[in-house]
């Protein structure tokens, strides 16, 4: 079973144990949850995340601890489009 690291960018905390885990989506998975479990009570503007990384370095997932980080992300992913374009306002051209 694939080993994981759960690393704290922002605050400089460095998981040396890992986690066994199924897969990389597991590993996401946990990530999520720890997250979820840290939000509460925390600065909305924090900029630190929990970064997944497998046992060869290889990061596969950055969870930020901040609601709207988390938010402004999941409008991108689901967009497609840069966070910036999602606040982009366009000319109301009924009035023309």
């Amino acid at each position: 079973m694939p080993r994981y690291y759960f690393h704290f960018r922002g605050s400089g905390a460095n998981d040396l144990d890992g986690q066994d885990l199924p897969d990389d989506a597991a590993a996401v998975a946990e990530a999520k949850v720890v997250a979820g479990e840290l939000r509460v009570g925390r600065n909305d503007s924090s900029e630190e995340y929990i970064v997944v990384t497998k046992e060869n370095g290889e990061t596969i997932h950055e969870e930020p601890l901040a609601r709207l980080l988390e938010a402004v992300g999941f409008l991108a992913y689901t967009s497609r489009r840069a966070p910036t374009s999602l606040c982009a306002r366009k000319p109301n051209r009924s009035r023309l």
